[in-house]
């Protein structure tokens, strides 16, 4: 049994058994469609929160039309760090190769946010482009790791650096460095990290 609590333009939200939330995309579920100039002369009046709402909602789709994926680039071009990094794994299935790496790198030098899901989406387009862009990363990912104190966000991006550069390299020291971490003490990490190898195995 579910029961809707929250029910936005995009999306809804419900609570079900146990008291565990679940979360649906309208695009998604419900067929709903949007076009760019509808995004495009909305936006400027959207606040953080509505702008939030529908990136995770639209980018919930499993494919794009060419005026969907216009839409994609509008908001990995004009959205926080935080928008652009939802969207960024939809950019791979929604837009052209040569776009998605263009966009992707540039929000890879220019955020201050958790940079995970960018390294994942480089992962999905499987272009031999980014292994240098990754090298570069995991790099600078591996001197902060010896640094005194770590935040967990750049364990994430590490692993999630690590995955990619295995995926694109076939090389299995970083496989190797994910799966040290699958017996991390810390249960987010040990997760992380089990998910990760996950996919490893999927590819």
């Amino acid at each position: 049994m579910k029961q809707l609590i929250k029910e936005t333009a995009w999306s809804r939200t419900y609570e079900v058994d146990g008291g565990m939330r679940m979360y649906e995309s309208k695009f998604k579920v419900s067929g709903l469609a949007v076009g760019i100039d509808h995004v495009q002369f909305n936006w400027p009046n959207w606040n953080d929160s509505e702008r939030l709402d529908f990136a995770k909602a639209f980018s919930a789709k499993s494919e794009f039309t060419s005026d969907e994926t216009r839409i994609l680039e509008f908001v990995m071009k004009n959205g926080s760090d935080v928008i652009a990094s939802i969207v960024a794994n939809a950019i791979t299935r929604g837009t052209n190769k040569e776009t998605a790496l263009e966009l992707i790198f540039a929000r890879l030098r220019s955020t201050k946010e958790e940079k995970a899901n960018f390294f994942q989406a480089l992962r999905e387009l499987r272009d031999q482009r980014a292994v240098p862009v990754l090298k570069e990363f995991h790099d600078d990912l591996q001197r902060a790791l010896k640094l005194p104190e770590v935040a967990k966000g750049v364990i994430f991006d590490y692993l999630s650096c690590c995955t990619s550069l295995a995926r694109l390299t076939d090389d299995s020291k970083y496989r190797e460095v994910v799966e040290s971490y699958v017996t991390s003490e810390d249960e987010t990490i040990r997760g992380f990290a089990t998910t990760l190898m996950e996919l490893e195995l999927k590819r």
